[in-house]
C-alpha cells in the first residue's frame, strides 16, 4: 500500500491539514506528523542538539494516524521519515492558511518541509491557500486528489518539488490550474518595538516589482486572477525548473 506523509506548519489542529489529508485519504495509508504548535516563517529550520517530544493525537479521520511534534516542520518531516513513517512514497505539506508566492517561498515553514522531504529523496508538494474559506471545496479536494495520484504514479525530476497555490473560491468551481514562475517581489521586513528591550519582526505583503513582459505567467498575477498556480521548484536554490512532460501531465491531471 502507498504510504502517504503529511505535515504542515500551522500545527496539528489546523483545518488545513485536515483538509489535506481528506482529500488524499484513499490513495493510501495516510499519516500527519507535524508541529504541535503554529510554526510559521521557520522555512526549514531544523533543531540540533535537543531532543524533542513526539505525541500521539486524535484522529479525526478513520484509519489516519496524527502525531505532533515540539519543533519545527521540517523537524517533524524527518521524524516522521525517519521514525514514524518509513519510507513514504510522497510527503504532503500543507494546506497553508494564507499564499506561499514569490519571496515568501523562503521563509515558509510550508514550503520548507517540502523542501527537506526532498533532500530526503522524497517526491513533495507543498499547497497553500489564500484562506481557509476554501479548503473545504469538493472541487479543490478533487483536484488535490488528482495531482498527488498523478505524482505518485510517475518520476518528477530528481531535486525538485511542487509549489501550489489555490484562489479563494469558496463554493465555485475552481479555476484552471497553470503552470507558473515565480514572481519577482520586494519582501518588506518591518519591526514593532513593544518595550525597551522587546520587538516584533512584521512581514509585510509581497510588493511586486515591474516586469518587462505583462504577459508573464507569475505565481502572483495567476492567483490574483482566480487561477491556481503550480510551479516546479528546483530543490537546491528554489528557482523554476522547466520540465514539459512533468507539468503536461500534471496539469492534465489537475484540469479535467
Amino acid at each position: 500500500m502507498m504510504k502517504i506523509l503529511i505535515t504542515n506548519d500551522d500545527g496539528v489542529e489546523s483545518e488545513g491539514i485536515w483538509a489535506l489529508a481528506r482529500s488524499v485519504v484513499n490513495l493510501g495509508k495516510v499519516t500527519i506528523v507535524a508541529p504541535k504548535y503554529n510554526k510559521s516563517g521557520t522555512s526549514g529550520s531544523i533543531t540540533f542538539l535537543k531532543s524533542l517530544e513526539v505525541e500521539k493525537q486524535k484522529n479525526r479521520i478513520k484509519g489516519v494516524e496524527c502525531f505532533s511534534v515540539e519543533g519545527t516542520p521540517a523537524d517533524s518531516v524527518i521524524i516522521g521519515l525517519k521514525e514514524i513513517c518509513k519510507n513514504p512514497t510522497i510527503v504532503l505539506s500543507g494546506i497553508n492558511n494564507g499564499y506561499n508566492l514569490s519571496r515568501n517561498i523562503m521563509i515558509s515553514g510550508t514550503i520548507g518541509a517540502a523542501m527537506i522531504a526532498n533532500t530526503q529523496g522524497k517526491k513533495s508538494i507543498a499547497f497553500s491557500s489564500e484562506s481557509f474559506e476554501s479548503i473545504h471545496n469538493h472541487h479543490l479536494e478533487m483536484m488535490i486528489n488528482r495531482i498527488v495520484k498523478e505524482c505518485i504514479s510517475e518520476n518528477i525530476p530528481n531535486e525538485t518539488f511542487l509549489n501550489i497555490n489555490f484562489p479563494n473560491v469558496k463554493d465555485e468551481k475552481i479555476g484552471h490550474a497553470i503552470e507558473t514562475t515565480p514572481e519577482n517581489s520586494n519582501l518588506s521586513i518591518t519591526t514593532d518595538q513593544v518595550s525597551k528591550n522587546e520587538y516584533k519582526i512584521l512581514l509585510s505583503q509581497l510588493q511586486s516589482q515591474k516586469s518587462n513582459n505583462s504577459k508573464d505567467k507569475t505565481d502572483m498575477k495567476t492567483v490574483k486572477n482566480g487561477l491556481v498556480s503550480i510551479t516546479l521548484l528546483n530543490g537546491n536554490n528554489f528557482s523554476q525548473h522547466k520540465s514539459k512532460n512533468t507539468m503536461k501531465r500534471i496539469l492534465k491531471a489537475a484540469n479535467i
